[in-house]
């Protein structure tokens, strides 16, 4: 009968979280090039773990294919989590070339360890043995440790500094759902950030009292893997937490010091209607400003800026009052009369009948109920 110790069957717990909410992402999520950073980070995570549960449990000379893969995958975790929350609160949503530069790190570790990584079978396990049979802390491995931590904490607090950036120049216009989402990120940052200076303390110690235990390595993974796993979570039933419709905070000085030519301007407003008036993309209820921008294939801080300056109006409200004009015709029709004002809500475009109930009074006035009764 198969015993594991209760280390191993953390790791289970978090390699099975890290599967689910991978799978679940990937098919919840109608925008997925722009999920494309966190779709990298939650199998990149779960192999780190899935590495751990092989060295807890000797199971290394079966697979041995993972080693000295994770450190150079260690090196991912800051970079990737930094891209990705760029991505959702500033310009980067799309991939740029300049973006490999974050890799460097991963790229020189491999090269570093590429003798074992590229091992035969044989070898692999061979090194595997040995590394068991050493307790010391050698200065290179100390070396490695400490660029580990302050790499992966300088992004962590760069993604820190992103998020309260954000909040303090869009405050007054985040909707308190948003607002709280990105509360509830920054809250996790902090989190996570915490974990690397108690690791970095605890190396210390085993650095200078001449031992090394490698099981530090593997439960700091675990931590940090099933924090992360938090973020898929979130990315399905709170979608806000990892979108935004707002205008970044990179572009703010960028809007102050120029303006979109007039004649560009008004053929990318008719542009924009077209194919509102035409095509009804409103429709979508997963609609965002990235994935129109892509659709009009233009930058997503071009529409933001066409928005707000030309018209005076935010993403949401643009969009609602689409959907609200189509419901309140329906609602005037004897033929839509017949269907209920949820059917109503989702065909438009609408995720629930609470938004749209919220969006319908906002632009008519009164409730959809109320409007429908009036008619009769």
């Amino acid at each position: 009968m198969l015993s594991l110790n209760p280390i191993s069957l953390l790791f289970i717990i978090v390699i099975f979280n890290g599967v689910f909410f991978f799978c679940a992402l990937l098919v919840a999520s109608n925008d997925r090039k722009h999920f494309a950073f966190l779709f990298s980070l939650l199998p990149i995570l779960t192999l780190i773990v899935i590495q751990a549960l092989i060295y807890t449990e000797r199971w290394y000379r079966t697979f041995p294919h993972l080693l000295s893969l994770i450190y150079p995958m260690a090196l991912l975790i800051g970079p990737l989590f930094y891209l990705f929350v760029k991505s959702r609160v500033g310009r980067d949503n799309v991939f740029a070339p300049t973006q490999l530069l974050h890799f460097i790190p991963f790229t020189l570790a491999i090269l570093f360890f590429r003798q074992s990584i590229f091992a035969p079978y044989e070898t692999k396990i061979a090194i595997w043995q040995a590394s068991l049979q050493r307790d010391d802390f050698t200065a290179t491995g100390f070396a490695l440790m400490i660029f580990k931590v302050v790499l992966n904490s300088s992004y962590l607090f760069m993604v820190w500094r992103i998020i309260t950036a954000y909040q303090q120049a869009h405050g007054d216009r985040l909707t308190r759902e948003f607002a709280s989402a990105l509360q509830w990120l920054k809250r996790l940052t902090i989190l996570i950030l915490s974990i690397w200076p108690v690791y970095l303390l605890a190396g210390v110690y085993l650095f200078f009292t001449g031992t090394y235990h490698t099981k530090l390595d593997y439960i700091l993974y675990a931590s940090f893997a099933t924090v992360i796993h938090a973020v898929a979570y979130v990315a399905i039933r709170k979608p806000t937490a990892v979108t935004t419709n707002h205008v970044p905070v990179f572009e703010r000085m960028k809007y102050a010091n120029s303006a979109l030519p007039a004649k560009e301007a008004q053929e990318l407003l008719k542009k924009l209607s077209a194919t509102m008036v035409t095509e009804k993309i409103y429709r979508d209820s997963n609609l965002t400003l990235p994935k129109l921008a892509d659709y009009l294939n233009i930058p997503a801080h071009t529409l933001s800026q066409l928005l707000s300056q030309h018209l005076n109006v935010n993403f949401n409200d643009y969009i609602n009052r689409f959907r609200v004009e189509e419901a309140r015709g329906k609602l005037l029709d004897p033929a839509g009369r017949k269907s209920t004002n949820l059917a109503i809500a989702f065909e438009v475009g609408f995720g629930s009948k609470a938004s749209f109930n919220r969006a319908f009074k906002k632009v008519v006035g009164k409730t959809p109920s109320r409007f429908a009764r009036e008619q009769h």
